[in-house]
């Protein structure tokens, strides 16, 4: 297989949800994976390239995402008494990534405006900065380390000439709930997405066999 095929076979595989067939290419393969690329739908595979001093080859694509749901955990048990996000969930609440706060919310200029903010206010309060690049507003919800993880995907993805735009997912904040079981408050979300990236793969192993190496 050359690159681009191999990187075909990966995203045809994903859309089929053939997750034996895509363990030939990426391991491990766990829920967050099946959730997020399973039945996706390819719209374009370009021609590979190579970076100066990297081991990969890079293969440009771009795919249109089946429209997700997910759950954001949130709370106001804080010093700024507003809500931030604390956690994201599966729609059956099992854990996809903890947010820790290392240092508590602080107060803010305006906070009593943010205070009132409801769950599902504040959640879409995140997501309307996000789709700005607006860091500061985002920082106001997120932990900072996960919102300059952000901030570093994007200026890799701006260095490379990509349409930093179509790397943002169209999300939604649907609806809140309170859960007993876990003394915390969710709220139900969606997101939307045509993704377009370049997929890394390497074949420098024993067997000479492409392998997804980071770009997903």
């Amino acid at each position: 297989m050359t690159s681009e095929q191999a990187a075909r076979a990966f995203f045809e595989a994903c859309g089929r949800e053939d997750w034996t067939e895509v363990g030939k290419f990426f391991s491990p393969i766990n829920d967050r994976l099946k959730q997020g690329l399973g039945g996706l739908e390819i719209i374009s595979i370009g021609e590979s390239f190579a970076s100066k001093g990297a081991a990969a080859r890079f293969v440009p694509y771009e795919i249109k995402l089946r429209p997700q749901e997910f759950v954001v955990r949130v709370s106001n048990a804080n010093p700024a008494k507003r809500y931030v996000i604390t956690g994201t969930f599966g729609t059956n609440l099992a854990l996809l990534q903890e947010l820790n706060w290392t240092n508590e919310p602080v107060l803010l200029p305006k906070n009593d405006v943010y205070e009132r903010l409801s769950p599902v206010e504040a959640v879409k309060a995140y997501f309307d900065a996000s789709a700005k690049l607006d860091w500061d507003e985002m920082g106001k919800f997120a932990p900072d380390y996960d919102v300059q993880n952000d901030k570093s995907q994007i200026e890799v993805a701006q260095k490379q000439g990509m349409d930093v735009k179509k790397m943002i997912p169209r999300r939604e904040a649907v609806e809140a709930f309170w859960s007993p079981e876990k003394s915390a408050w969710f709220v139900r979300c969606r997101e939307f997405q045509v993704k377009k990236w370049n997929l890394a793969l390497r074949n420098d192993n024993p067997v000479h066999r492409w392998q997804v190496d980071g770009g997903i």
